[in-house]
């Protein structure tokens, strides 16, 4: 038989496990049209919050830049955010170079580097969210309007360009020259008869000038491409991120719960203390 000793005794004022259960639910059972009727008023009113809060819906667009660097990007594009949480409409349409109505209609940007950066050119997505998907075309050319047209943006490419002019012109000066020697070595290899030399120099004048009009071809398509932002990839279709109706769900039958809760309490309260009166 078991010895019943080594257990302490449980005071007359402690409360087992099982009889705290057991008043709970007859607590709430006595209380049940309370916690129904407060729960479903707690549902009515996430359900109507939810129609009144507006849609935001979330969508990137993909870019490449040549002038700025991952750190420059995410410095602009979080100066932008912080003018938007705070209103400041005005100024971001100056920028963005478009209305402050459209501005309104930005929610919130962020930015993110897209692989490694290759050849000094620099990858990344900017996230859009947004209250309006059917003004996403005007939203980007607004943002790449703030992304390009910044001084340091624009005399960077001007350096750039003004470089690549100078490398075409010369490449174009050599190739002149070559021209003109291949012209001036052949008429006199027709005329002095043998010389290896005048055969050599013309022999290899072709391949001089494949590789320097290669290197030309090279660098017109650079200047042809020359810009400091190279879109990849347009906004495409948006996804909504907010509002969430099982969050809103979730947080009116709670509230309703808890109002429920209070009510049912103060009501027992109200009670006891007639009764004592």
């Amino acid at each position: 038989m078991e010895d019943l000793s080594r257990y302490p005794p449980t005071s007359a004022g402690e409360m087992d496990l099982t009889e705290m259960l057991r008043r709970l639910m007859v607590y709430f059972r006595k209380n049940r049209l309370i916690f129904i009727v407060s729960c479903l008023l707690g549902l009515a009113i996430a359900a109507m919050l939810y129609k009144l809060s507006p849609r935001v819906y979330s969508t990137r667009l993909v870019m490449e830049s040549t002038v700025l660097n991952s750190h420059e990007q995410e410095e602009i594009v979080s100066n932008w955010d912080d003018q938007l949480n705070k209103r400041g409409y005005d100024g971001l349409a100056q920028i963005f170079g478009c209305t402050p109505e459209l501005v309104s209609q930005i929610d919130g940007l962020k930015v993110e580097q897209v692989g490694l950066p290759m050849e000094g050119n620099t990858a990344f997505a900017l996230t859009l969210k947004t209250t309006d998907t059917l003004r996403l075309k005007e939203l980007q050319e607004a943002l790449l309007h703030g992304l390009k047209n910044n001084e340091y943006s624009r005399r960077r490419i001007a350096v750039r360009k003004e470089n690549l002019e100078e490398e075409i012109a010369k490449a174009q000066q050599q190739l002149n020259t070559l021209d003109s020697n291949e012209l001036i070595l052949g008429r006199k290899h027709e005329g002095s008869g043998r010389n290896p030399d005048l055969l050599l120099d013309v022999s290899t004048i072709p391949e001089q000038q494949m590789l320097i009009h290669e290197k030309l071809m090279g660098y017109k398509e650079k200047l042809a491409f020359m810009t400091d932002i190279l879109v990849l990839q347009d906004f495409l279709r948006p996804k909504k991120v907010s509002p969430i109706l099982p969050l809103f769900g979730i947080v009116g039958l709670f509230g309703g719960f808890l109002i429920g809760y209070i009510y049912s309490l103060v009501s027992v309260a109200r009670s006891i203390i007639k009764r004592k009166g």
